[in-house]
Order: C-alpha cells, then structure tokens, then sequence
C-alpha cells in the first residue's frame, strides 16, 4: 500500500531461556501496523498451552517464532501469529501470547517476570 509511512514490529526476547532457544535471543517476531489482511490464522479462541483453559481471541497479528534444536542448533523462523487474548479474569491484566501455524490451536501465553524489570537487555531503545 503506497499510503504506508511506517511499519511497526514487535520483538519478542527471551527473558529466562530454554534449552531450545536461550535468554536474551528473539523468541518471536510480529508486524502490528500496518495490519495484513491475510486469511484468518487463529480462531475465536485459543487454549492456553501451560494451563488448558480455553480464552477468546480479542485480535492477533501475523508474525513468526524461532524454533531450534537444542542448545539453539539451526535456529529458524517459523510462521506464527501474535495473539491477544481476553484479559486477566482476577487482575484485568491484558494478555498476549504467540501461536506457531502449525499449532495454532494453542498460544504460550506470555507473562511479566520480575527479572524483566533489571535485565540488561531491556535497556535497548524501546517505544511506549
């Protein structure tokens, strides 16, 4: 669209690693704006991979994930979708998880860690 100015990405970082993809490596990647219009990726709801429950799908966002053998042998991008989902039934909190295509069923859904508040990679330019 020649009427674009500017497209906004959001980048995932992983705060406490894994034995696939370790700390402080992108974890996934989406394009927030301008909005793609491709084929629905994710359903009205999703189901939260670590505790089951299913949550509706408010909106998502085309993007992609890194998968990896482990020990982040032949890391490689995977396409995904970033998702938000209702928020939080205790707190109100917003929720964001990301869904690989393949699994789309399920989201990892994300959540602020403590350590995120000192790490040292956090302290790279970020946009409000």
């Amino acid at each position: 669209n020649a009427t674009v100015k500017e497209i906004i990405f959001v980048v995932g970082k992983k705060v406490t690693g894994d034995i696939h993809v370790p700390l402080g490596n992108e974890t996934f990647v989406a394009l927030v704006h301008p909005l793609l219009q491709f084929t629905r990726a994710v359903g009205e709801t999703i189901r939260n991979r670590e505790s089951k429950k299913v949550l509706k799908v408010k909106r998502f966002f085309h993007g992609w994930g890194t998968l990896a053998y482990p020990n982040f042998h032949r890391p490689s991008w995977s396409a995904g979708s970033l998702v938000q989902v209702e928020d939080d039934s205790e707190s109100g909190v917003h929720q964001f998880g990301f869904a690989w295509e393949r699994g789309v069923e399920c989201a990892i859904i994300l959540r602020w860690l403590d350590i995120q508040s000192t790490h040292p990679f956090l302290k790279e330019r970020t946009v409000n």
